[in-house]
């Protein structure tokens, strides 16, 4: 018994650590493109970059969000969850490939 309990509490832990990598990405994200409308709004030439930045910033969340949940299923030698990761993060790398092309 006490063993399914220390998998769960590893389980819940790396959902907590996921959730935040998310919600930090995000909260900079949201900064960024603040601070870049901002910029734009009393005349510095920069605030567009700062904008593209958070934009940038907001599409790699998921993608890190992805790569990280597959480093903890590799360490946790869930192969199968693993491989989920490499599909959806192959998947991902495909699109963006794909949306440049045109």
């Amino acid at each position: 018994m006490e063993m399914t309990r220390g998998k769960e509490s590893r389980v819940d832990s790396m959902e907590i650590v996921l959730a935040r990598l998310l919600r930090v990405g995000s909260m900079i994200a949201a900064g960024l493109m603040a601070v870049g409308i901002l910029l734009m709004v009393v005349g510095v030439g920069f605030g567009g970059a700062v904008i593209q930045a958070g934009l940038l910033t907001l599409v790699s969340t998921p993608v890190i969000r992805v790569l990280a949940a597959m480093v903890v299923f590799l360490r946790e030698r869930d192969f199968l969850f693993a491989g989920f990761c490499v599909v959806v993060f192959v998947s991902l790398a495909v699109g963006m490939v794909i949306g440049n092309l045109e």
